[in-house]
């Protein structure tokens, strides 16, 4: 009775830290995504900056 109970305990506990573990391997891909989306569309942003500085350069 008692081998058995540490058992569910156990298994409890595996259940409880996987779904923790899980939950917070996905917050770290959100938060890269997030990330990476942001570092894309500044980098984005930037070669349009560049490329307008330097289309405009023949102008001046």
């Amino acid at each position: 009775m008692l081998r058995l109970r540490k058992l569910i305990t156990h298994h409890t506990a595996y259940t409880l830290g996987r779904r923790v573990f899980c939950c917070l391997i996905g917050m770290c891909r959100l938060i890269v995504q997030h990330f990476m989306v942001k570092l894309v569309i500044l980098f984005i942003s930037g070669y349009g900056v560049v490329i307008y500085v330097v289309g405009m350069c023949p102008f001046f």
